[in-house]
């Protein structure tokens, strides 16, 4: 790992910024500190300071809730090439978002499934990404929501 001329932290081998400095850029770009960002992802500020060091890498689950929490692709975090998120995910239309969600509150509702508000939202995300909310009335959102509260 070399410091950029930034003081950005990057890997020497393919000169680009590491894991640990896209998830500090993203803290900062939030006005975040490390205590409050570790406090929203339910970590010890060790471990946040240890992801931006680049002695570890944050788990599947921490990278659902930063995506979560800044609707940043996950993926930018593990192997962005700058300090920019790529296009932090299409900008939602809250109208469509909250039509989908209470589809899929309703459809869970009939089919007598439950879904914990991540499942929910990472559920109606896909939905939503996918410009599948027809999908909704065909039937193939309530088979995916069967999968989904198998996997509890």
């Amino acid at each position: 790992m070399i410091p950029s001329e930034k003081g950005d932290v990057m890997d020497a081998s393919a000169s680009r910024p590491t894991t640990g400095a896209r998830l500090r850029a993203l803290r900062e770009r939030h006005g975040l500190s490390q205590v409050r960002l570790a406090l929203k992802l339910g970590v010890a500020r060790r471990t946040l300071i240890g992801w931006e060091r680049d002695e570890a890498e944050p788990s599947a689950h921490t990278l659902r809730q930063l995506r979560a929490l800044f609707d940043v692709d996950p993926e930018w975090i593990i192997s962005g090439t700058s300090l920019n998120p790529q296009s932090q995910m299409m900008p939602l239309n809250w109208d469509t978002y909250d039509r989908i969600e209470a589809k899929v509150i309703n459809a869970c509702k009939h089919a007598r499934i439950v879904l914990d508000k991540g499942q929910l939202r990472d559920l109606v995300r896909i939905i939503y990404d996918e410009g599948a909310e027809e999908d909704l009335e065909s039937g193939r959102v309530l088979k995916m929501l069967r999968i989904v509260s198998q996997e509890k």
